[in-house]
């Protein structure tokens, strides 16, 4: 991008595009990005020197200002659709990392799958369930399966060995317990 006065206003010299994976993290897609950043300034860099670089103005209707990033907004509303909440664990993945609370601890989500559902079975955030390697989890629509958390001054782990030291059930969500 070409620099001016404004923030992130400039032309655009040259871009690429990516797709995003379905289990993609920001972090793994900023590692990605980053790689194939080098290159790209350096194709442009002789663009610009040989005079074949092509200068294509933003359009300002389709921008929109991104606030930097906050640890309050980590946290987990159980009242949204299960898909949206597995799309916060991935773009806030490594920071500020998407969050709840259990037992009046924070619990924070490293990995999780949205599930569909017909209808709901109970409130938002209740614990519907376990298998050896999951924490059902129901939302505002649909069903979030916990594959990967991190209990409060404790590392990350697999929700497996997260089960063999602590009783799944109650409701996430509860800054104190009760």
């Amino acid at each position: 991008m070409q620099m001016d006065r404004g923030l992130d206003t400039g032309d655009i010299l040259l871009q690429e595009s990516v797709e995003i994976g379905k289990k993609e993290t920001a972090e793994h897609l900023y590692e990605r990005l980053a790689a194939m950043g080098g290159p790209l300034v350096l194709k442009a860099l002789d663009a610009i020197e040989d005079g074949t670089i092509t200068r294509t103005k933003q359009d300002d209707a389709k921008s929109c200002y991104a606030k930097m990033l906050t640890k309050r907004q980590g946290e987990i509303s159980w009242t949204m659709p299960a898909v949206r909440i597995e799309r916060l664990v991935r773009g806030l993945n490594s920071w500020p990392s998407a969050y709840t609370f259990y037992r009046g601890k924070m619990l924070k989500i490293w990995d999780a799958d949205a599930e569909p559902q017909k209808e709901m079975e109970a409130a938002p955030g209740t614990i519907l369930g376990t298998t050896k390697d999951a924490i059902r989890v129901q939302t505002g629509d649909g069903v979030l399966v916990l594959k990967e958390v991190q209990p409060e001054g404790k590392k990350r782990m697999a929700v497996k060995d997260f089960l063999l030291g602590y009783p799944a059930e109650g409701i996430l969500g509860q800054r104190k317990e009760g």
